[in-house]
């Protein structure tokens, strides 16, 4: 029988994308928002960034979620 390798989780940035896209913040609104610029907003969202305590803090604000969320998926996919 021929196993077949886990599909890679995704980095975190790409469900925050989602959700982003969902609500109908812009990236632009999105950096704004965490006071970072525009470049450094879309290296977190494709994954070339990590999600750190203030990224974290500052997502769950503005989703209104606790920012345990966006860490523990920052953990889950360094862990993979």
């Amino acid at each position: 029988m021929v196993g077949f390798a886990p599909t890679p989780m995704p980095p975190p940035g790409y469900y925050i994308a989602e959700e982003l896209k969902a609500r109908g913040i812009t990236v632009e609104d999105f950096a704004r928002h965490l006071r970072i610029d525009g470049w450094h907003a879309e290296r977190l969202l494709d994954g070339g960034l990590r999600i750190d305590e203030p990224f974290a803090a500052a997502i769950g604000q503005l989703f209104e979620v606790s920012p345990d969320l966006f860490l523990n998926l920052q953990r889950a996919y360094d862990d993979q």
